[in-house]
């Protein structure tokens, strides 16, 4: 006769609830090992980045480095100035270059206009004006300069705003101002 086993559903059952317990359990603990190792990990990390940044912040705060670091600040402080002097002296230096008229050729043709009874205490020439201090013998020879100057192609007018003296002091000489418009230069600049 054969034997019956009435608890063999019972048995299956138990052992497969309690490979699933396994199951569960093996899983629980590899999640709770990779949690715990990403956080030691991690925590291990910070904790050298932090040793890291608190060396970094020593040798920033060092006497020696604060000492450079502030001659850079003021080397940049100079560069800056000398950038904005370059700049000015840039915009001077185009400026003489454009408005450049006394050279030997103009000064040429003044010296030609000059007659033998002048002689200059000043010239200025600045920008379009060219102004004149003199000396002279007589009053014709200030009219002929003046003639003479009125010929040359680089000057629009000619005008003398005074004689002085009249020839009767011990000197015997006339002073005079001239004042002359040149061509071609721009008055606003």
């Amino acid at each position: 006769m054969k034997d019956f086993n009435f608890f063999k559903p019972y048995l299956g059952q138990k052992k497969q609830s309690k490979n699933k317990m396994i199951y569960i359990i093996t899983t629980l603990g590899l999640f709770t090992t990779l949690v715990l190792g990403t956080f030691l990990w991690n925590s291990l990390s910070i904790f050298k980045l932090e040793k890291d940044i608190d060396k970094l912040k020593s040798q920033y705060n060092s006497k020696e480095n604060q000492d450079k670091l502030q001659q850079m600040h003021k080397l940049e402080k100079k560069y800056e100035v000398l950038i904005k002097y370059y700049d000015g002296v840039k915009v001077v230096y185009a400026s003489v270059e454009d408005n450049s008229k006394v050279d030997s050729n103009f000064l040429n043709k003044i010296t030609s206009t000059i007659p033998g009874d002048i002689s200059f205490k000043t010239i200025n020439v600045d920008g379009a004006n060219l102004q004149i201090q003199g000396i002279s013998k007589s009053r014709k020879a200030i009219g002929e300069f003046q003639h003479n100057l009125k010929k040359l192609n680089f000057v629009s007018e000619v005008h003398i705003s005074n004689i002085g003296g009249e020839g009767t002091d011990s000197t015997g000489e006339y002073n005079f101002n001239l004042k002359c418009l040149l061509k071609g230069v721009n008055k606003d600049e």
